[in-house]
Formats: C-alpha cells, structure tokens, sequence
C-alpha cells in the first residue's frame, strides 16, 4: 500500500511537469495522494532519494532502485547500510544526508522541504508572476491582463518537489515548484527552484525563489582561479553573510567586503584585508584572486552545485561548498 501511495504522489508531480495534467479535465483533487508517513524526499545534486523509516526495516529508493536497509552505528545522526550491502547505506544528520551506493557517494543530499513564504515566481512569454503566501496563491498572467486569486493549500510533497493545487471561480491552478536550479530567460540570474504552473490546461514555466539563498549559508571553497587550480594545501574560500556582507580568505590573508545582487548580476564592493606577507606563490593567488573577486559581474551554479563568478572579460572563479 505504502509504495502505491508514493508512486501516485510521483506520477501526479511528474504528470505536471511534463504538461500531461490538463486541469480542465480532472479537477485539483484528483490523480495525486500524499506520500506514505515516513517518507523523506532528498535531492542529491542531481539524484533523487526517497527514503521511508518506519519502525523495523527502513527502506531506500535511489534513482528508481530500490533498497532495504538495517541500522547502523554512528556516532552522530541516523545511519543504515543496505542489507546485502555493506557498501550502500544512507546516513541522516538533520535536515541533511550523505547516501552511499556501491562504494559510490552522491552530492550532499538535502531533504526537500516546503519553499519559505511568501514565494514568488515569475516567467516570460507572455510575462507572468506567481506569489503564495500563507492564505493565497496569486495569478498576475499575460503582462497583468489576468489577475486571480485562489486559496493557497497545502502541497503535495514528492520525490521532485511540491505541487500545489488549488480552484475558485470555476477555474483551476496547478503549481509544480522543483528544487532545481534554474536561469532566468531574460537575465540569465539563477534561482533555486523551477516552476511551472497550470491554468485550465495551459502551461507555462519560469523561476522562482531568492538567488541570495543560491549563496548564503556554507562557506564556499575556491577550486580554481582564472582555469588555474588553486595552490595544493593552499585555502581561498568566499563566505556570503546577511546584510549584503562577505567575508573568507584570500589565500593567506583574510578579507571582508560587501556584495550586491541585482536583478542583472552580482558585483563586489571595495574590499578590505589583513596585511600579513605572503610568500609565493600564495601572493601571486592572492593578487588575482581578488582582482578577478572585484571584477566579477554575474554567477551560475553548475551540474554538480559549484558556484561560479564570472568577470566582463570571460574570466572565472569556481568554487565548492
């Protein structure tokens, strides 16, 4: 029973994304049940994982495979290895998860939680935006030619995201919001979820979400400047803080500055540092690691999560968390 349920939640989440829901015809309702109780949905880089622990045996899902899996020990968090697999296993610390299969280790995996309100998504073609609250989910469509309002509900949560469906006045709205990054059309600005909605059986798609939160949180680590790997042993790291506020390493002396993120790109202010006396070639990293850090104009997140600054002239910064 259990892995019907999460099959419907899949196929009803998946059904939207592809434009197969034609909301004139089946109503918000219908097509689409919760996951069963237990069940954690995670996105690892670009691998989905549904893991469901009941009492007893817990069991895994990992890109359509399927596992089962025994407790652990650990020191910290949750850990279960496959039961014919010592090499597969699933690790919980939080709100976040370290899966295994085969010897073979996924991206960080982060469990998909409902998007913070409000949420607003826009798109392009003809323009429209998307805003949900904590009572309503509002409609401005066609360069604000059509405007609704209809009661937010609570979403379905899924192995790809969160689908909210929602009716009034003889009409009727699907959100699909994925946890993925997404560039804008008309910017290229990145932002943390995909979005697609429909509207009496007519699609559209854009993105949604805060870019800032694509970069704030854990410190980022430098892996190359200027398609130069960074010195072996040697730390360049960029921390992006509240108030518009950055701070990290340079290669050996530490530097504070502010950033700011339009709707056009990211820049960098004046930048202060530390004035201790780097050897080389640590001061050379240095020097142009914060000549490219003041030129940068604009940042994307890879495949694999890795941010990278890029200048004017096709120079780049790429780092990892």
């Amino acid at each position: 029973m259990k892995k019907r349920l999460v099959a419907a939640a899949l196929a009803a989440f998946a059904a939207l994304a592809c434009g197969c829901i034609h909301m004139d015809r089946t109503g918000p309702d219908k097509g689409a049940q919760p996951p069963a109780p237990g069940t954690i949905f995670y996105r690892c880089g670009d691998t989905r994982v549904v893991f469901n622990g009941p009492e007893g045996r817990a069991r895994m899902n990992v890109a359509g495979e399927s596992f089962d899996l025994k407790p652990a020990v650990s020191a910290s968090g949750a850990r279960y290895t496959a039961v014919d697999d010592t090499a597969t296993g699933f690790w919980n610390k939080g709100e976040r998860a370290l899966v295994t299969v085969r010897g073979r280790e996924l991206p960080e995996c982060r469990a998909l939680r409902e998007p913070e309100l409000p949420f607003t998504a826009r798109g392009q073609e003809p323009g429209w935006m998307i805003r949900i609250d904590a009572d309503t989910i509002f409609l401005n469509a066609d360069f604000g030619a059509l405007q609704l309002r209809m009661p937010k509900t609570e979403p379905l949560t899924t192995a790809e995201g969160f689908l909210y469906r929602t009716a009034a006045e003889g009409r009727r709205l699907a959100v699909a919001i994925r946890p993925e990054i997404c560039a804008d059309a008309a910017t290229g600005m990145p932002h943390p979820y995909r979005v697609r909605y429909e509207l009496d059986g007519k699609a559209h798609a854009g993105c949604g979400g805060d870019p800032r939160s694509l970069l704030t949180g854990l410190e980022w680590i430098v892996e190359t400047i200027g398609g130069v790997p960074v010195v072996e042993d040697s730390k360049a790291s960029i921390l992006f803080l509240e108030e518009d506020r950055v701070a990290g390493n340079a290669s050996c002396n530490r530097f504070t500055g502010s950033f700011r993120l339009t709707g056009e790109g990211l820049s960098f202010g004046q930048m202060a540092n530390t004035r201790m006396a780097c050897e080389e070639p640590l001061n050379s990293q240095e020097m142009r690691f914060l000549e490219l850090l003041r030129k940068a104009h604009r940042f994307e997140i890879g495949p694999q999560g890795r941010l990278v600054l890029h200048t004017p002239d096709g120079q780049r910064i790429t780092a990892r968390r």
